[in-house]
């Protein structure tokens, strides 16, 4: 490991050139020491991509970070909180340890944590990362998932994993069997040592896929930051449960969340009304509609639907709802006379569900300028009619 980006002169100067695009920085700055320059710049862009990302972690400059990449595929700060508070107990292991966020948060939760990482450097990394933050209950493990697996003869409370969802040629996969580990390969192994196996998967994988492959999936969280989907966590149990339950969690900040639970049963067996545009509209927030939530969310609030695929519902009494919600103004019916002569140049929000067009579409077509004064919700109705819902959003 290389430290010479803790001497002072170095954490200065990395603090100084935060904001500086690093590519420039290495065209120009100079230095009697190339090499310690070039780590200084890599640890400024690394620091650049984890500001948002990890906060309180780009911040500490005692901390060393690992090659960008790592920090591009490591879980946030707010993700990586979230899913360590599910657990706690005595005995943790993170099987692909990489920058150790999670191994980090997770460590929080139980006596004993294990980070298990074959990429040599990343482990010393860790090591030095782990005791400038004062997680003395952590213990580096230098090998590969596999081997770790294989040499194991402890039990542990919770097995924790994020494989690699990159080929060599780098690649994104979304195939279980395409990870690195096979998750399909090692599930039973890791079944033999914990109860509960929790892995991280990609937001784009197919829910009904992972309750098709994953024998013994019994929870799967879809878990999104402010209506952006980032993670599918899949809690694998040998544990019987009555129902194989989908919670997903809408995550503004560490307090403020929109929670929903359902399984796929439910879903496939709800029904829900569909009716015309009344005094509410609502839209679910993105961790539902990538659940599959479609039926069962109108059902459990008893309200109706605009449209069998629009996923937009109705109510004339407000209610509260894991989502946005809109009140609406007016239903035009997308005669660009009548939309023009209306709105005039009032600022505008477009959204697009089950319309032909999309957003930049609509506002090119209508000549419709950006702004936050009202929403323009483009959608379809139960008689098929293409409809402009003019709204005002009050949540």
């Amino acid at each position: 490991m290389k430290n010479s980006v803790l001497k002072e002169e170095w954490k200065e100067f990395i603090k100084g050139h935060l904001n500086d695009d690093p590519f420039s920085l290495s065209l120009h700055a100079k230095s009697k020491n190339r090499e310690e320059l070039d780590e200084a710049i890599l640890q400024i862009h690394a620091r650049r991509k984890a500001q948002k990302k990890l906060p309180a972690f780009s911040q500490n400059f005692d901390l060393i970070f690992p090659p960008p990449v790592s920090v591009e595929q490591s879980s946030s700060e707010l993700t990586s909180k979230f899913k360590a508070s599910l657990f706690k107990g005595k005995k943790f292991v993170d099987l692909t340890g990489g920058m150790g966020v999670d191994t980090y948060y997770f460590s929080q939760h139980f006596k004993e944590a294990k980070y298990v990482e074959k990429n040599e450097e990343l482990c010393e990394l860790a090591e030095h990362n782990f005791d400038v933050l004062g997680r003395s209950n952590v213990s580096i493990i230098n090998h590969s998932t596999e081997g770790f697996l294989n040499t194991n003869q402890e039990k542990f409370d919770l097995i924790y994993l994020d494989p690699s969802r990159r080929t060599k040629e780098n690649n994104r996969v979304f195939l279980l069997e395409d990870c690195s580990p096979n998750i399909l390969e090692i599930e039973e192994k890791m079944l033999e040592s914990s109860e509960n196996v929790l892995i991280k998967i990609s937001p784009l994988a197919d829910i009904k896929y992972l309750f098709s492959k994953l024998e013994h999936l019994q929870k799967l969280w879809v878990v999104a930051i402010r209506n952006e989907c980032k993670e599918l966590l899949c809690q694998v149990s040998k544990s019987k449960e009555s129902e194989r339950l989908i919670h997903t969690m809408n995550l503004y900040d560490e307090v403020e969340r929109e929670e929903f639970i359902f399984s796929l049963e439910e879903e496939e067996e709800a029904k829900v009304q569909i009716g015309i545009p009344q005094m509410y509209i609502y839209e679910p927030n993105f961790s539902i509609l990538k659940a599959g939530g479609f039926k069962i969310v109108g059902q459990r609030f008893n309200l109706k639907k605009l449209h069998q695929h629009s996923h937009l519902y109705t109510s004339d009494e407000k209610i509260d709802f894991p989502g946005r919600i809109f009140e609406l103004k007016k239903v035009l019916k997308g005669d660009k006379k009548e939309v023009k002569k209306l709105l005039g140049d009032a600022g505008l929000n477009v959204i697009s569900r089950n319309y032909p067009l999309k957003p930049d579409e609509i506002r090119k077509k209508y000549k419709l300028k950006s702004g936050d004064d009202f929403y323009l919700i483009a959608t379809t109705l139960q008689d098929h009619s293409k409809t402009f819902l003019l709204c005002e959003r009050i949540k």
